[in-house]
């Protein structure tokens, strides 16, 4: 017995470091290659050593974890997360999670696992400091991959999208720094607790250094949560510090890092802050007119509205997206199309009571007591005071960060990581005599063992399968590889896995972005279609009340119907006026159906539906362009104009060229040469590269009387295709003459 303990406590072991790599592993062959991969390599690891854990639980009582508060208020909480997903509006998306986060119950379990797990094999404070130690030595290839994204912006350039800020191996700016601040303060925290001087050396080092890429990272609540952590920190050292002196430096230490935060805010926008792009959006944290700040704080007030809504157990976890579509604010769509999908409020203290209700946010404020408490019950020892203020900080950055964003897998880690050292360090060491459960163990273990293999099979190796197929089809170009990009498509529709409705309605919308943008041949579209409609009518029965697999199922009949299918326009009509019912206030629906009953022949109830789009809230632009172009199937010019002026003074920038071109051309015939020109030039920002816009645009500064423009702009189109050298002569010919003029406004 004692050899097989001994063998399961190294497997633990073993597994607990693996699991600490987490923050380290990208996948670039799932379709979420950030996220997915890490958190299916901690499932994956934990279900290995699943049984090799309960076998030490019910062998050895001395790896039983001690009975401690923090340990209570974790189970409270994870009781809280199991109730409020039984009870939420989609309990198997609360377990398993949403595919892009991966934050569902199985992951968070697993992780709380991983801290048992920890807990049961590391019993000392000095132990602990060797785990901590480990997740710092794994954080530096973070920090380095951050401090090569800055210094060589081409480096990692494939995995940035647009931003130049500094994305690690997390993949995403915002969640990377938070990572960042954590590792920066616990480096600090450690400091006292190591006595090698290479390790503090190391320690002093790490700190700096993730302090560095987290401004780097340009995120700024990582920022604002590393400056004010630290304040607070320094803050609680004064009031503690029986040194005068100290307390004095302390102060000043504070003042200092409140003088350059409002120095950052004043100057955010001076010219000599332009290099350093990343302490100019930390100043802008505190702008209440940022586009960013303005949509957060709409978000947080729809989250409250939602919340309010289901008060006591949420929506449950991973389900915000229903409560956004259901609450949505059609201000949303004032910025982008992109505003108007949010799956967390961005806020983590909001996403509590949205996901869980009260009793998960009375939880939550329990557990940061009792992490609090812990703090202040630390042994003494030297440096006793610097490693409280140093925790003190780590909640209060942490919160700070999570009050403009959410946790994920890393930081989770972290947290959990520094609960467990604060467990050990604030436990009496008691050598448990408790019973041995042998008999016991020959049931539970081999059962645990055929739990954990088939998890592994069905929510591990299935969902991978399945996000890499669907990476290969989002990858695969159906110009040149017609039938590989099928097959992908298929075989991505038919595993079966935890997360495949979501992975059919992704399928959905790759279908309709391929054939919308003219890229599966021809002769194929018609059965790409059909596999997309067949697709999401599944995810459909499978989330019937989900907004988004409504939506595009309505999206690919209306393209099936406008391809030949006429029986579709029904289908397409049924399934976006329930995706309206489902979210009664979003104004893409009602263009949709607007521009479905346009398509049909029917421009009266298409007018109707654009309306309805407009009534929402006449202040956001893009409906009243659509109303324009109804008005332009209607014939009735004038109000056409109107509308679309309306929509440009709105804000709206339309970036689909025929609409652009279809606008122009009336508000030329009509005399409005003005917005004529804006419109033009429009179109050639968004396609630089089409000549037959420059001569277009040729045009109407010909009318307007613009000589010049006109000029470089028909310049431009020859530049693009030598074709139009020709007409270009006689253009210029005329325009020199002055034959060109403005039309009669109304012609």
């Amino acid at each position: 017995m004692n050899v097989f303990i001994s063998f399961s406590r190294r497997v633990v072991t073993a597994s607990v470091f693996v699991g600490l790599a987490s923050p380290l592993i990208v996948t670039p062959w799932l379709a979420f290659p950030f996220v997915s991969g890490k958190a299916l390599f901690v499932e994956a690891v934990v279900l290995v050593a699943l049984p090799f854990w309960i076998t030490l639980l019910l062998l050895d009582p001395v790896a039983r974890p001690r009975r401690h508060p923090l340990i209570l208020a974790l189970v409270a909480q994870a009781v809280v997360l199991v109730l409020a997903s039984l009870f939420g509006v989609d309990p198997l998306q609360s377990f398993w999670g949403r595919d892009e986060r991966m934050m569902g119950i199985i992951t968070i379990f697993s992780l709380l696992a991983l801290l048992g797990m920890a807990l049961s094999v590391f019993r000392t404070r000095r132990a602990w400091n060797n785990v901590l130690l480990t997740a710092l030595v794994i954080a530096w290839a973070n920090i380095i991959w951050g401090l090569i994204e800055h210094f060589y912006p081409v480096f990692w350039a494939d995995f940035r999208g647009e931003s130049m800020r500094v994305v690690g191996l997390i993949g995403n700016p915002i969640f990377y720094g938070g990572y960042m601040m954590l590792s920066a303060i616990l480096s600090i925290a450690l400091i006292p607790e190591i006595k090698c001087r290479i390790g503090k050396v190391f320690l002093i080092i790490t700190a700096a250094a993730a302090t560095l890429v987290t401004l780097y990272s340009g995120t700024r609540g990582a920022g604002l949560g590393l400056f004010g952590g630290l304040a607070v920190g320094l803050l609680f050292a004064a009031f503690k510090s029986p040194i005068r002196k100290a307390r004095v430096g302390l102060l000043v230490g504070i003042a200092g890092i409140i003088a350059a935060l409002v120095f950052f805010f004043v100057f955010r926008d001076a010219p000599f802050l332009k290099p350093v792009r990343e302490l100019r959006r930390l100043g802008s944290a505190f702008s209440l007119s940022d586009a960013t700040a303005i949509q957060r704080m709409r978000l947080w007030r729809v989250s409250l509205e939602g919340a309010l809504a289901r008060p006591l157990f949420g929506w449950g976890p991973e389900n915000f997206d229903y409560l956004f579509d259901q609450h949505f604010d059609p201000l949303f769509l004032k910025f982008t199309l992109r505003e108007t999908f949010a799956d967390r409020p961005h806020n983590a203290f909001i996403q509590t009571m949205t996901d869980v209700g009260v009793l998960g946010f009375l939880a939550l404020i329990a557990l940061q007591i009792i992490f609090i408490r812990s703090v202040f019950r630390l042994r003494d020892s030297n440096g006793s005071l610097w490693v409280r203020s140093a925790f003190v900080s780590f909640l209060a950055a942490s919160d700070i960060y999570l009050f403009f964003a959410f946790d994920t897998l890393p930081t989770l880690l972290l947290t959990l990581l520094v609960s467990g050292w604060l467990i050990v360090s604030t436990s009496k060491m008691i050598i448990s005599s408790g019973r041995i459960y042998s008999r016991q163990a020959s049931f539970v273990v081999p059962a645990v063992g055929l739990l954990a293999l088939s998890l592994i099979i069905f929510g591990v190796i299935h969902p991978a399968s399945a996000l890499a197929a669907i990476h290969r089809v989002t990858a695969t170009d159906p110009r040149t590889q017609t039938e590989r990009w099928f097959g992908h498509l298929k075989t991505a529709a038919s595993i079966k896995q935890p997360y495949q409705e979501v992975a059919r309605y992704r399928l959905g919308n790759a279908v309709f972005s391929a054939v919308g943008d003219g890229l599966v041949p021809d002769d194929r579209a018609s059965e790409a279609l059909e596999l997309g409609i067949q697709a999401l009518r599944q995810s459909v029965a499978g989330r019937p009340r989900d907004y988004g697999s409504r939506f595009t199922l309505g999206n690919l009949l209306l393209l099936s119907a406008a391809r030949g299918r006429g029986e579709r326009f029904a289908e397409a009509e049924a399934e976006f006026l329930r995706a309206a019912e489902l979210s009664p206030r979003r104004q893409s629906t009602y263009i949709q159906l607007g521009n479905l009953k346009a398509v049909s022949g029917d421009p009266t109830a298409s007018l109707s539906y654009y309306q309805q789009a407009v009534d929402l809230d006449p202040q956001i632009g893009e409906p009243h362009w659509y109303l324009g172009r109804g008005f332009i199937k209607s014939g009735e010019k004038e109000r056409a104009v109107e509308e679309f002026v309306r929509s440009w003074d709105l804000g709206f920038r339309p970036k689909l060229k025929n609409e652009i071109r279809e606008a122009a051309s009336l508000l030329f015939g009509q005399g409005r040469l003005d917005f004529t020109i804006l419109l033009y030039q429009r179109s050639v920002d968004v396609f630089p590269d089409d000549a037959e816009l420059q001569a277009e645009l040729a045009a109407a500064y010909a009318a307007a009387g613009n000589a010049e423009a006109a000029r470089a702009a028909v310049r431009r189109a020859v530049e693009l295709d030598p074709s139009f050298a020709a007409e270009a002569e006689t253009f210029l010919n005329l325009l020199d003459s002055g034959a060109l003029s403005a039309p009669a406004e109304g012609e």
